[in-house]
């Protein structure tokens, strides 16, 4: 079993970057980008990331952030990473 914790809406705007990953999304496909991309974040990671990135789109760009969302602990962290991540690149 894993924990989660549980963040109403203001609270995901607040500590996930989500934004940032959708915005800056496809330069993790190209030329420096991408290879920044494979040195920071292991298989399993990009993987955890790429199931994150559907989500995110919805909410940023069609339906909105939802009230409250569970995000699973060992992610948080690794959803920082990346925030900061894509908005180094």
């Amino acid at each position: 079993m894993e924990l989660a914790v549980i963040y109403y809406a203001d609270e995901i705007n607040q500590k996930i970057p989500f934004p940032v990953i959708v915005e800056r999304w496809e330069k993790k496909n190209f030329g420096q980008g991408k290879r920044e991309y494979y040195k920071e974040f292991n298989d399993k990671e990009r993987r955890t990331l790429a199931a994150y990135y559907p989500r995110f789109y919805k909410w940023y760009l069609v339906k909105g952030t939802p009230e409250k969302c569970a995000f699973a602990m060992k992610n948080l962290e690794l959803l920082n990473r990346a925030g900061n991540f894509f908005a180094s690149i």
